[in-house]
């Protein structure tokens, strides 16, 4: 959720020229304000808006953040704005917020993640005050860890320079044991010795997977962190076969080295649903020093709606009749058949097409391309999947793997999702 939506969501009818409420209507709405709630709303030009709508719009209005910060920090938080994932006071006041984020935290070192726009604001901080604001937090280090995983290169300085406190040693237990390799690769011996941490090697069947594989020859760069990938599959935001509000027909997987810069992994789906009915590739993106996870934003049209409808309605693609597949009987529907048909290699973008459609760095390059491999199971981590940590450990070793260890059909996948979920798509 961004500022100017939280400006429409309040359908204020006179912006001033910063375009946000003038500056002493909020001023005087606020003063008037010591419970933030959703409260009474009203429809305003189609929209209902609410009590706690206009509360926020004032609150992203105020001159400041030095004036923002005592305002926020008396109110009582008993509701959220609008959008979990919710940037605006971020966007708005910037590093201001920060000491009404560390009001967040009481003095026992709990977390009141109230509004949930708390988070989300702290995680967008790459600066030494937010680093130590989520130290703060007594929760294991795990705030701090999923910090450190977007801001890698002040996070890890801070690590080794704060290491001793209990906070920041939580946190670095936590991402040796995601990732031991690549935070032993981030973090001195010296550190992890006074932790007593021990790096194992490579899994036997890694280890043996990598060196048969032909190394490629590239100047250095920062390995991809497997706490990326263990964040996203730990809040399910990861591309999945056994998605209720999609369906996929395939999946890719490239991993890219990006010499001066930081290696990544690029997944893609081939789908339809979520409220459309367009044929699309969505992409999950991990690594390259940039926001990982899933591209919301970005996407790739195989086929428009009118196109799918089309399918749908004559049962054919190309003037070729489409009929169920044995494999899985009625339970797939027209366009899915037809989606199961396509040629991967001219569904999927290519190395140079996925640089240009995901702005990736001018010097990445990929390094392997997998369709067939084992995904988690469910509430299992990403670190915890034997075929991911190959593909980690390929890139930081520059090993142009071709197969996973564990590579596993589409077709298996799918009659999960059937026994699971049941079928997708129009009947015959």
């Amino acid at each position: 959720m961004s500022l100017p939506a939280a400006m429409r969501d309040a359908r204020l009818t006179d912006l001033d020229e910063r375009g946000l409420m003038p500056l002493a209507q909020a001023r005087d709405l606020l003063a008037r304000t010591r419970v933030f709630r959703r409260g009474e709303g009203e429809m305003v030009d189609g929209r209902f808006v609410l009590e706690s709508d206009r509360a926020w719009a004032a609150l992203l209005s105020l001159a400041d953040a030095a004036e923002f910060v005592p305002v926020a920090s008396r109110l009582a938080w008993e509701a959220d704005p609008r959008g979990r994932d919710n940037l605006a006071l971020y966007e708005r006041y910037g590093d201001g917020v920060l000491p009404w984020i560390a009001t967040r935290v009481d003095g026992e070192g709990v977390l009141h993640d109230k509004p949930w726009c708390v988070l989300p604001c702290l995680f967008a901080s790459g600066s030494a005050e937010a680093f130590g604001i989520a130290a703060s937090i007594r929760d294991g280090g795990e705030v701090l860890w999923q910090w450190i995983s977007r801001h890698p290169e002040i996070g890890y300085r801070l690590l080794a320079e704060r290491a001793s406190e209990d906070g920041v040693a939580a946190a670095i237990r936590t991402l040796h044991r995601i990732d031991p390799r690549g935070t032993a690769h981030r973090l001195d011996a010296d550190v992890l010795d006074g932790l007593g941490l021990v790096t194992p090697p490579v899994p036997d069947a890694v280890r043996a997977a990598l060196d048969a594989a032909p190394r490629v020859e590239a100047g250095p760069s920062t390995p991809l962190a497997m706490a990326e990938l263990d964040e996203c599959f730990e809040d399910y935001q990861y591309p999945m076969w056994d998605n209720a509000n999609d369906f996929c027909a395939a999946m890719r997987m490239t991993g890219f080295i990006t010499p001066g810069g930081v290696d990544g992994l690029v997944f893609q789906s081939l789908t339809t649903g979520l409220g459309e009915d367009d044929v699309r590739i969505e992409f999950h993106r991990f690594g390259f020093g940039d926001a990982f996870g899933w591209l919301l934003g970005i996407r790739h049209e195989i086929m428009d709606e009118e196109t799918a409808a089309r399918i749908v309605a004559t049962r054919t693609a190309g003037g070729r009749p489409l009929r169920p597949l044995p494999a899985f009987g009625d339970a797939f529907g027209p366009l899915e058949v037809h989606m199961l048909t396509l040629d991967l290699d001219e569904a999927f973008l290519s190395g140079e097409r996925l640089k240009d459609v995901l702005e990736l760095p001018e010097a990445a390059a990929p390094l392997f391309v997998l369709d067939e491999w084992t995904m988690p199971e469910t509430d299992e981590p990403a670190s915890g999947a034997e075929d991911l940590v190959l593909a980690v450990e390929a890139l930081r070793e520059r090993r142009a793997i071709t197969a996973a260890l564990n590579p596993r059909p589409r077709e298996d996948y799918l009659r999960e999702r059937i026994a699971v979920l049941g079928g997708w798509g129009a009947s015959w």
